[in-house]
């Protein structure tokens, strides 16, 4: 289990992204991550399971932070020839090749959750089965966190539940 944390369109996101990450810290003691851009920041808490693969994963104008089981990342990883050291690096170098659609989702084999930046947009996502907490925000700023009590943590009040079962 990962932690993972966001605050966009927020001046302040670095210091919010740090007070809410405190609080889930927990779900991933193996290391921790965060990126902050213009009006931004996204965050990690590691529980490394193969690999310890910081997060958030960075290349050019794409960032990702997950909570993943990819169960079959291994045979994706060969099949795409992305030499990926962990299932989030693999789903990293997927997202980044084909882009974030339904059909690199289809390709997926387990339980997750999570956002991908990529040329400025936004995507989370996560598992059908749900397994996966994320939580969001769009009140004040736009936030989310691996769980509730981490954005309330930072003051947020419309805290909405992404539904896993759309598509």
């Amino acid at each position: 289990m990962c932690g993972i944390i966001g605050v966009f369109n927020s001046d302040k996101s670095k210091e919010l992204a740090k007070t809410a990450l405190d609080v889930i810290k927990y779900r991933g003691l193996d290391n921790q991550g965060f990126y902050s851009g213009k009006d931004f920041t996204i965050a990690h808490a590691l529980h490394s399971v193969v690999e310890n693969v910081k997060q958030p994963l960075v290349e050019k104008n794409n960032l990702l932070v997950a909570n993943c089981e990819i169960y079959n990342w291994k045979e994706l990883n060969e099949k795409h020839n992305l030499n990926a050291k962990n299932d989030a690096d693999l789903l990293f170098k997927l997202l980044n090749k084909k882009g974030c659609t339904i059909s690199v989702l289809n390709m997926l084999k387990g339980v997750y959750a999570f956002a991908y930046v990529s040329d400025d947009k936004l995507f989370l996502a996560r598992d059908l089965i749900g397994v996966k907490p994320l939580w969001y925000s769009a009140e004040e700023y736009f936030c989310f966190a691996s769980e509730k009590k981490a954005l309330k943590q930072i003051n947020v009040k419309d805290i909405n539940e992404l539904n896993p079962r759309i598509l």
